[in-house]
């Protein structure tokens, strides 16, 4: 087997995480009330990673948010860590692989570890999220992406129900997202990828 057949067998990740590795978004948010848009950039970063019995999770920042993140062969895992100690954990995005037809819907379960030895603690189901497809042309700048979609859907902790926005991501396996849409009752917010480092 040479290595060209070898590189084509490998697994893509959703993301591909190593700390510095960087995406640029041009975003704009549109007001629903005043029809009004405004233009940002936005850098989503790999700003550190952290080894966790035997695992390795990437801090990154996403869209104003830090969280951990590390990939496998079902998909993208997430943690939140507490001076180094496991709080919680839950596979957030599923790898298209490792779903047969589309749409495929399923729930983030998050397992919440207590470091008080309780094991009576609830996983709280906290998504809703929907791999509507596998097959999306995304274009951007004249350049054409082949990207797989998911929908989620947060859940109300309290109320079990589904909150009133959405958010769509189009993923490129091996380079990230490329687009991301949050949806609410006053705006959508679109942060398209127009660079990459990696």
């Amino acid at each position: 087997m040479n290595s060209t057949t070898t590189k084509e067998t490998t697994l893509k990740d959703l993301t591909p995480l190593k700390v510095n590795n960087e995406w640029t978004y041009r975003q704009t948010t549109f007001d629903k009330g005043t029809s009004r848009s405004k233009e940002t950039t936005v850098i989503n970063k790999v700003i550190d990673s952290l080894n966790y019995m035997g695992q390795t999770w990437f801090l990154v920042r996403e869209f104003g948010d830090e969280f951990y993140l590390r990939n496998s062969e079902n998909g993208q895992h997430c943690a939140e860590f507490e001076k180094k100690d496991l709080i919680q954990t839950s596979l957030y995005l599923k790898h298209p692989n490792s779903v047969k037809t589309t749409p495929f819907e399923y729930s983030e379960i998050v397992k919440q570890n207590d470091l008080n030895e309780n094991s009576n603690i609830p996983n709280i189901e906290t998504n809703r999220i929907n791999l509507v497809s596998k097959n999306i042309e995304i274009k951007i700048d004249n350049q054409i992406h082949h990207c797989h979609q998911y929908d989620i859907s947060p859940i109300d902790i309290d109320t079990g129900e589904i909150e009133n926005y959405k958010i769509t991501i189009y993923i490129e396996l091996g380079i990230g997202i490329i687009k991301h849409i949050i949806y609410d009752e006053n705006e959508i917010v679109t942060s398209e990828l127009i660079n990459k480092k990696l």
